[in-house]
């Protein structure tokens, strides 16, 4: 028997939850339970969560997490703090899970469905759109932004190669400077404890890299990454790179190693060494990093940022969708 019903407690799906995870090639940790439950913990306290789960047998199939505030249905979490989410799906159940899902909403007093980081490719936007026009809804679908990524090679060699010559000249000039520099190093933190103590570092990079960064770094969003942080480390998904000269940290990124791919998510730069791009090389050695890790992938999330087509990025695009009655 297929049932859509409805929940509003992290701890009624988390299992159900874990299971679909694990078949699904999703593209990210957001996705993930603990992602979720921690932005809703340290962030969305004006937002009410709720669930619609699809169990087939008692066997879960399919995941709506969702938030509501002033009227507006979308997904839980804040779009400046993840680059993809989703609906979860196991294949097969799609089209029925879409249909049950808006029948269940038009029970809700809402004025919009606004669901934004959709991946290229996800079968969201395929199926929800024949759903919306069986119930009579009204279907918008733009492009949010791209989030490019490098198709990695087997070696460091054959992923200079495949630079441009320009490219790669520049990549040897920068690193050749910072190595006239002084001495450098660098390190990768990934455990709870390790994560833990290096945080503040992390943070002061960050704020140190502009005002922008320093704005984006509310209190509130320092207790979302203390915690996410933490939660992260537990199911070793998180690697927190440094860039140390001279002994001192100047740049740091913040990466997700989620199944064959890496996730630049979040980095900041010590503004006294910007003249030897120390914020950029350090992405290439977290890139580098990844090729001797065998990654598949190195994703730099969303922003059209030059250096990413630098190095080598080509574009996957990510879309929000508007859904009114």
């Amino acid at each position: 028997m297929i049932v859509l019903s409805q929940c509003t407690s992290f701890e009624d799906v988390w299992e159900g939850w874990r299971s679909l995870l694990r078949c699904k090639d999703t593209k990210s940790p957001y996705l993930t339970p603990a992602w979720q439950q921690v932005w809703s913990q340290t962030i969305g306290g004006n937002q009410e969560v709720f669930f619609f789960v699809l169990r087939d047998d008692g066997q879960v199939k399919g995941i709506a997490p969702l938030s509501i505030e002033q009227g507006r249905i979308t997904f839980i979490g804040d779009p400046n703090l993840y680059d993809y989410c989703d609906f979860l799906v196991e294949s097969g159940y799609e089209q029925y899970f879409f249909d049950e899902l808006l029948r269940k909403l038009m029970k809700i007093r809402w004025s919009e469905l606004h669901f934004f980081a959709i991946p290229q490719g996800s079968t969201t936007l395929e199926y929800l759109p024949i759903s919306c026009d069986r119930a009579g809804l009204a279907f918008e679908k733009n492009v949010e932004d791209v989030v490019p990524g490098v198709q990695l090679p087997n070696t460091w060699e054959e992923y200079l190669a495949n630079l441009s010559k320009k490219n790669r000249h520049e990549l040897k000039r920068k690193f050749a400077r910072l190595e006239n520099r002084g001495n450098f190093n660098w390190c990768s933190k990934a455990t709870v404890t390790d994560i833990s103590t290096n945080l503040d570092e992390f943070f002061r990079l960050l704020r140190s890299s502009g005002i922008h960064k320093s704005e984006f770094l509310t209190d509130q969003r320092v207790a979302f990454f203390r915690e996410l942080a933490n939660r992260m480390a537990e199911q070793d998904i998180i690697r927190l790179f440094f860039l140390e000269v001279d002994g001192k940290k100047v740049s740091s990124t913040l990466c997700f190693d989620w199944g064959g791919n890496r996730l630049l998510y979040n980095s900041g730069f010590d503004r006294d060494f910007s003249e030897y791009s120390v914020g950029l090389l350090l992405k290439v050695i977290c890139l580098r990093d990844a090729i001797d890790q065998g990654k598949r992938y190195f994703d730099f999330l969303r922003g059209p940022e030059r250096y990413k087509y630098q190095l080598g990025c080509n574009d996957r695009e990510i879309y929000e969708i508007k859904i009114t009655g």
